[in-house]
C-alpha cells in the first residue's frame, strides 16, 4: 500500500510539473519556448540610390532580386526591385491606380523559384496576379498577368487576409471575407472549392471577427506539401496539403490575443504584443520576425522586430536570432544561407545576415 502510495504521489507531481511546463509554454513571451539564442551581427549594403518611400511591408527574394513592397506609394508607384548582386535600386514598378496595369493595394507578394515569378494581390480587386522574372529588372512598368479571381461559393467576388498559389492547380486563401472559416481551397482560377476549419476561439468573439484579430501570412515547405499559416499576436498553425483539403498537424498560441468590443467589432487591445510580424520559409525551418513591444507602445516607436523565431516542420522551437538592428521586413534565401531585411537606422537599409540553417 505504501508503495502505490508513492507512486500515486510520484505521478502527481509528474502531473503537477507538466502542467507547469505548459504554462511556461502559454506565457506572454514566445522566447521563452527556445534554449539557443544566436545574436546575429549584420552587413549594411549600401546601393547606388536610396530606398524612398519606406517603410518596407513584405519583402521576397527570386535569383538576385530583392522584391520590396512599402506601404508608401510615392511617385504614384510602389512594389522596389532592387538587384543585390549589383547593389543597385532598379526601381518602383508597379503603377498606382485602378486603370489598366495599375493596381491600389498589393499584399501576399510570394516568389515561386521553380517558375521564377511573384505573384501578389490586390485585395481591392480580388485578384492574384503574376510577374515574370524578365519582367522585375527589366525597366519601365511592367503589366502583370491576371491568373485568378477569387469566388465564393456562390459565385461572388471575395478576399482574403492573405493567399498562396500552392501549385498550377490549388489556391490556399487565410481568413476568408465571409468569416465562415480559417482556410479556403480554390481551384486555379480563384472559385472556392471548400472552407476548412476554424479560428481559435475567442471568448465573446463572433467567428466573423476572428479574421480581424487574426493578421498574418501562409506559407509553404518549398520541397513538400506542408504549409504553415504565421498570424498576430502569436499563432503558429502547420497543415499537410493532400487530396484537396487541409490536415492541420500543428497548432499553438504563444501569445493569447486581449480583445476589446467596440462598436460591436472586436479589435485587439492596445496592451497586445505585436507579436509575429512576418515569416519566410526553407525546406527545414520556419522563421518569424518577432516584435516584443505592445500596440500601445508601437505607437511611437513603429513596429520592427529585434528577434527572428525559428521553428522547424513540426512546430519544435528550433532557435532564436537576435537582431543587431531591428527589421521591419526580411527573407531567407537557403542557398545563400542568409536572412535578407530592411531596417530603420533611421533611414531604410537592406541588411544581410549569414545564418547556419
Amino acid at each position: 500500500m505504501k508503495i502505490s502510495t508513492t507512486l500515486l504521489l510520484v505521478f502527481l507531481l509528474i502531473g503537477i510539473m507538466g502542467c507547469t511546463n505548459k504554462e511556461v509554454l502559454t506565457t506572454d513571451n514566445p522566447l521563452d519556448l527556445f534554449n539557443k539564442n544566436h545574436k546575429l551581427q549584420g552587413e549594411v549594403i549600401t546601393l547606388d540610390k536610396e530606398l524612398v518611400g519606406m517603410p518596407a511591408y513584405r519583402m521576397t527574394k527570386l535569383d538576385s532580386l530583392l522584391v520590396i513592397y512599402d506601404w508608401q506609394k510615392a511617385n504614384e508607384s510602389f512594389l522596389f526591385v532592387v538587384n543585390i548582386q549589383k547593389k543597385k535600386l532598379i526601381d518602383k514598378i508597379i503603377r498606382l491606380g485602378w486603370g489598366p496595369c495599375e493596381f491600389s493595394l498589393l499584399t501576399s507578394i510570394k516568389s515561386d523559384r521553380k517558375r521564377r515569378v511573384i505573384n501578389f494581390m490586390d485585395p481591392n480587386k480580388k485578384q492574384l496576379y503574376e510577374l515574370k522574372l524578365n519582367e522585375l529588372d527589366g525597366g519601365g512598368h511592367p503589366c502583370p498577368e491576371d491568373v485568378a479571381t477569387f469566388r465564393d461559393n456562390y459565385g461572388e467576388t471575395t478576399n482574403f487576409i492573405d493567399v498562396l498559389k500552392f501549385d498550377s492547380n490549388y489556391l490556399i486563401g487565410f481568413g476568408p471575407a465571409s468569416g465562415d472559416a480559417m482556410y479556403s481551397i480554390m481551384n486555379a482560377s480563384g472559385n472556392i472549392i471548400k472552407n476548412q476549419h476554424d479560428f481559435p476561439k475567442i471568448q465573446g468573439v463572433d467567428n466573423q471577427f476572428l479574421s480581424e484579430i487574426y493578421f498574418g501570412d501562409i506559407i509553404k515547405n518549398p520541397a513538400g506539401n506542408r504549409i504553415a499559416c504565421v498570424a498576430q499576436p502569436g499563432l503558429l498553425q502547420i497543415a499537410e496539403f493532400k487530396d484537396e483539403a487541409l490536415k492541420i498537424i500543428h497548432s499553438f498560441e504563444s501569445i493569447k490575443p486581449i480583445v476589446s468590443i467596440v462598436d460591436n467589432r472586436a479589435a485587439l487591445s492596445k496592451n497586445t504584443k505585436i507579436g509575429y510580424v512576418t515569416s519566410s520559409a526553407t525546406q527545414k525551418y520556419i522563421y518569424v520576425a518577432y516584435d516584443d513591444k505592445t500596440k500601445q507602445e508601437s505607437l511611437t516607436s513603429g513596429v520592427s522586430c529585434k528577434y527572428i523565431l525559428v521553428f522547424d516542420w513540426d512546430g519544435n522551437p528550433h532557435a532564436v536570432y537576435e537582431l543587431d538592428y531591428p527589421i521591419v521586413a526580411f527573407t531567407v534565401d537557403e542557398e545563400e544561407k542568409a536572412i535578407y531585411a530592411v531596417a530603420n537606422i533611421p533611414e531604410p537599409k537592406i541588411i544581410r545576415y549569414d545564418i547556419g540553417l
